[in-house]
């Protein structure tokens, strides 16, 4: 039976194991997904593999998992960029924001609900792209249970860096579940 399934290409590997370390961290050889990575310093190159970065929970609007993936402490941009995933929220408690610098959202999987100045709330689904300019009050929030945006932002001020200001350090890429 083997030996016919080699005509379509199948070849049988009977002591083949399949690799079990996918998921904690410690995959073999060069492999840079070997555990958390670190942001590096100013002017050096760095990988960050997909929820191994550095994470932070905020819990003050509803459970905020942020990931920088750039901060001003350790680039010679002035600019921050974070993953930031949201547990549902209502309106009523989103904050409002007025930052120093401009800021952009990228919604990556989910549905982020933003109100930027006077304009009525748009819906933002996956792919969709916010602008908020320098000085201008916004507010954002999702009704679903789970998003997660791009968060882009010049200055050191940004949503990222107060959320990790008053949030604490987290070890997991997605927020408890209670």
């Amino acid at each position: 039976m083997m030996s016919a399934l080699q005509r379509f290409d199948v070849y049988a590997q009977l002591g083949f194991e399949p690799r079990r370390d996918l998921v904690n961290g410690t995959a073999p050889g060069n492999s840079w997904h070997t555990g958390d990575d670190s942001l590096r310093g100013s002017g050096k190159p760095y990988f960050v593999a997909n929820g191994y970065g550095p994470k932070y929970l905020s819990s003050k609007y509803g459970y905020q998992v942020i990931q920088p993936l750039v901060t001003k402490q350790s680039q010679d941009a002035d600019y921050t960029l974070s993953t930031i995933s949201l547990s549902r929220q209502t309106k009523k408690n989103a904050p409002t924001y007025v930052l120093s610098g401009a800021a952009a959202f990228e919604v990556v999987e989910g549905v982020l609900m933003i109100q930027i100045g006077d304009y009525p709330v748009a819906t933002l689904y996956t792919g969709d792209v916010a602008f908020v300019p320098v000085g201008v009050a916004f507010t954002y929030y999702s009704e679903v249970a789970f998003t997660k945006v791009l968060y882009v932002s010049s200055g050191s001020d940004g949503v990222d860096s107060q959320l990790i200001r008053g949030g604490k350090r987290w070890k997991f890429a997605t927020f408890p579940k209670y």
